[in-house]
């Protein structure tokens, strides 16, 4: 039996009694199929939200849809649409209509979903399913919460365009508005193709989206997310299988998080604006993006960005980035990839800007790490890795090697804090032009394999480049780092001067205590720390021949006399026998200095200092028999004390206490 516009007319009859202009223009639109348009008469016609309801639930009104399903089109809905635990088979599209009141889909199942151009109070639709896509879009107005949690759309989700309004009306404060908590709550939604929060949408309210699953991307491109509280957007735990999007134009005043989120894609948020002063403005903590981060080409955060934990399969890029966190009273994170996995390429170049610290503690970063033309007050790299690949720059940019032929630079790089502690890199190249200002380089744990040819290898710009380090934090792991590379290089001088200015170094900002000090200073003096114990060689040849002009003098003046016949001695009265040692000044003083040796010198001849053969020694009215004896007696324990020196040097008895 064929249904007909009489018996649809008939049956709505029974239910409402009379039938008004209204639905006399929607019943004969459902019966054919078509849109039921009351846009030319929607200021005089008001549709009642009854007649929709029993379209669809009624089992003999429903017979009367087509597969067009329910279309209508600038009316004027009265009443509160409740559809939920309805399952239709059929689209429902409401475009441009105002409904007065609230719009309920909870655990509905539907074809289709369209609210495009629509106003409304708010939506819940929570556990809603829809097979194919849902719309509100192209105008779409909600004037308090829209609720999708953990819905399950088939198709995409368009917010295009839309606006998301969370306003509550406080009579005894006027008609002043306030946002609550959330315009579009849609924690662990299942939406198997893309999300559209984009092209002019607007939120006045938090957007949630967190434990999500959209199975292809988030579009978030020229939206406009602007919450009362702390969250703007948030989609952390999500799953999301292709790429998110906040960039060209993006705008959110309050957090975006997108914490512990796993995205198939990339996170391009490139010309984004995210501001949140003086709090995390964008944070992706513990993210796994499979593809890029782009935080560059005119990105800009009010707040810190946080990317801590997080793991990235492409390049981290943020050239032109703007990341302002800056505090008075203290340093505060602008953008911290602490603990970050990245395995292609970072990039800080064009102008990155960054007033506040950018943090790099113990990340990972498998490639190349540039760092050129930067605007920023300082960097820290504590702990990072970083393999296969060089530091490069005028300023640690760092590059792969066969990119050398880059310039790179730094702008204000004297007014940077450089924070290298606990590094790991493979090549450092540098020019001294790009080297901070004093007290502006942290180097403790710093380690690298090689220094670029194109770099400064001597040791004096080598140590001044130590040197930019806080005196206060002396450690000695950054020259002996230096110096280790240096030598394997080649470069052994450079490396020892090294170590001997990390021994200067050390007495004059080594907090050493007095007893230490002092016999550093002299190991200096005598050895070099021990690096150069030649030193304690020459020292001992010019005590041998001051020696040897002493003993002569006393030999000459009957100072010295065998020592079988002390007493003063006259060559002329004296005798001794044919076979006995002749007196060799020089041979004597090599004897009397040298401990274990025996010339036959030392123990035949004796300086005799009897008061009887006291004589004024040179231009002093000094007993030159004492002074003789004294003095035979300093050569002796200077003989100990540099030959034992020397023994230690060469050995690396020294060096090895020193470290």
């Amino acid at each position: 039996m064929t249904n007909s516009l009489e018996e649809l007319l008939t049956l709505a009859e029974k239910e409402f009694y009379q039938l008004t202009e209204a639905d006399k223009k929607l019943f004969p639109a459902v019966f054919e199929g078509k849109e039921a348009d009351f846009s030319a008469d929607a200021d005089a016609l008001t549709l009642n939200v009854d007649r929709i309801i029993w379209l669809c639930t009624n089992l003999k009104a429903r017979e009367f849809l087509s597969y067009r399903g329910l279309e209508i089109v600038g009316a004027k809905v009265k009443g509160e649409l409740n559809l939920s635990f309805v399952t239709l088979e059929i689209p429902l599209k409401f475009i441009n209509c105002t409904f007065s009141k609230a719009i309920s889909l909870q655990q509905a199942k539907l074809r289709s979903l369209s609210l495009k151009g629509s106003k409304v109070l708010s939506i819940n639709a929570d556990e809603i399913q829809v097979e194919g896509s849902v719309f509100l879009s192209d105008g779409f107005q909600a004037m308090g919460e829209v609720r999708l949690a953990r819905s399950s759309i088939g198709g995409n989700l368009y917010c295009s365009k839309g606006k998301f309004f969370n306003y509550k009306d406080l009579n005894y404060q006027g008609n002043k508005r306030i946002l609550e908590d959330c315009a579009l709550f849609a924690n662990s939604a299942n939406i198997k193709a893309s999300v559209f929060l984009d092209d002019e949408f607007e939120a006045r309210g938090a957007v949630l989206l967190v434990g999500a699953s959209i199975g292809g991307n988030l579009h978030c491109s020229k939206g406009k997310f602007y919450s009362g509280g702390e969250i703007a957007l948030c989609a952390d735990n999500a799953n999301i299988t292709a790429s998110v999007f906040l960039d060209d134009e993006f705008k959110a005043k309050g957090e975006v998080r997108l914490r512990g989120a796993s995205i198939g894609g990339e996170l391009g948020c490139s010309g984004g604006k995210f501001y949140n002063k003086g709090r995390i403005a964008l944070s992706a903590d513990s993210a796994n993006i499979k593809a890029s981060v782009r935080l560059n080409n005119g990105f800009e955060a009010r707040g810190a960005v946080h990317l801590a934990g997080s793991a990235i399969g492409g390049e981290l890029n943020c050239s032109g980035g703007r990341f302002f966190n800056q505090k008075e009273d203290a340093v505060s994170i602008a953008l911290s990839i602490d603990g970050a996995n990245i395995e292609g390429d970072v990039y800080f170049t064009e102008d990155f800007t960054a007033e506040g610290l950018v943090s790099l503690v113990s990340a990972r970063i498998d490639d190349t790490l540039f760092l050129q033309e930067i605007n920023n007050w300082s960097i820290r790299f504590g702990q990072i890795y970083f393999f296969r690949w060089t530091i490069k720059s005028n300023s640690y940019s760092l590059m792969k090697y066969v990119s050398s032929k880059m310039r790179c630079s730094l702008k204000n790089f004297q007014q940077m804090k450089l924070d290298l502690r606990f590094a790991r890199v493979g090549t450092l190249a540098d020019k001294a032009n790009s080297w901070p200002d004093k007290d502006g380089l942290y180097l403790n744990g710093f380690t690298y394999n090689a220094i670029s040819e194109t770099s400064p290898i001597d040791s004096k710009r080598r140590l001044e480049w130590l040197r930019l380090q806080p005196t206060k934090e002396f450690t000695l792991q950054p020259y002996e780092q230096l110096a280790a590379v240096l030598k394997a290089s080649g470069h052994e001088a450079a490396a020892i001067e090294v170590l001997i200015g990390k021994e200067q170094d050390r007495l004059e900002y080594g907090s050493l205590n007095i007893f230490s000090y002092l016999w550093n200073r002299f190991l200096g003096v005598t050895i070099a720390h021990g690096y150069r114990p030649q030193y304690a060689l020459v020292f001992s040849f010019g005590f041998v021949i001051f020696g040897t002009v002493v003993f002569n003098y006393g030999y000459t003046n009957k100072l010295i006399s065998p020592s079988s016949n002390v007493g003063p001695f006259d060559s002329s009265e004296s005798e001794v026998s044919e076979d006995y040692p002749v007196f060799n000044p020089l041979l004597y003083s090599i004897d009397v200095f040298l401990p274990i040796v025996d010339l036959h010198q030392e123990s035949h001849w004796l300086p005799n200092s009897k008061p009887g053969s006291d004589k004024n020694f040179l231009f002093l009215k000094i007993p030159s028999g004492q002074i003789i004896r004294r003095y035979f007696w300093l050569h002796i324990v200077l003989g100990w004390i540099l030959t034992s020196l020397s023994v230690a040097g060469f050995t690396g008895l020294v060096r090895s206490q020193n470290k």
